[in-house]
C-alpha cells in the first residue's frame, strides 16, 4: 500500500478582485505596495524568471531555514545539499544576503516598472538609493510575503520529507 499524500485544506474564498489580481498580476489590481527612493511600487506577484532570480539570490538564507526544517524533523540533509548553520540573526542576514540585497529589491521594482511601462532600474541605481540594509531586507521580505515563498517551501519540504525518510530507510 503507498504512502498518499493528505489533500490541502479547503482555503478561504478569495474576492473578485483578488481573482482578477492573481489572473492579471496588474499593478491597477495590486493591494500592497512599497516605497522607495521618494517612489511607490506596487508589489506584484513575480513570474517565472524574476522569481527564479530572486530565490537564487537568496539561496543562502534559504539553505539557512532548510537545515532549521530538516534538523526539526529529525532526519539528515539529502546527499550534496550543503546546509549552513541554522543560527539566524540580524547579522546573519547581511552575512547571507547583504551584498545580493540590491539585486532583489531591483527586481521587486522591476515587476511594477515593467507592467507600467516605466524605466527599469539596476542593483547599481537601488544602492545609490538606499538609505540602509535593513532597509532594502525589508522590502525584499515583502516580496517573499506576496510570493507565499515560505508557505510553498515548507508545504513542498512537508510533502517531501515522508518520501525521504522512505527513502533514507531503504539503504
Amino acid at each position: 500500500m503507498s504512502e498518499q499524500l493528505t489533500p490541502p485544506e479547503t482555503s478561504p474564498s478569495i474576492s473578485d478582485r483578488d481573482k482578477a489580481f492573481l489572473a492579471t498580476n496588474s499593478p491597477a489590481l495590486a493591494t500592497n505596495e512599497f516605497s522607495f527612493a521618494g517612489r511607490t511600487f506596487k508589489l506584484l506577484n513575480l513570474d517565472y524568471n524574476s522569481y527564479l532570480e530572486f530565490t537564487a539570490l537568496l539561496q543562502p538564507l534559504a539553505e539557512v531555514v532548510v537545515n532549521a526544517v530538516v534538523s526539526k524533523a529529525g532526519i539528515g540533509a539529502p546527499r550534496g545539499l550543503n546546509l549552513a548553520s541554522s543560527d539566524f540573526s540580524l547579522s546573519g542576514l547581511m552575512k547571507y544576503c547583504g551584498k545580493d540585497l540590491p539585486h532583489m529589491v531591483a527586481i521587486c521594482c522591476n515587476m511594477s516598472l515593467k507592467k507600467e511601462g516605466a524605466e527599469l532600474v539596476d542593483a547599481a541605481w537601488v544602492i545609490e538609493h538606499a538609505e540602509d540594509p535593513f532597509q532594502l531586507a525589508g522590502i525584499a521580505l515583502k516580496q517573499i510575503i506576496q510570493n507565499k515563498m515560505i508557505e510553498r517551501a515548507t508545504s513542498f519540504f512537508e510533502n517531501l520529507l515522508p518520501l525521504t525518510k522512505k527513502l533514507m530507510s531503504l539503504k
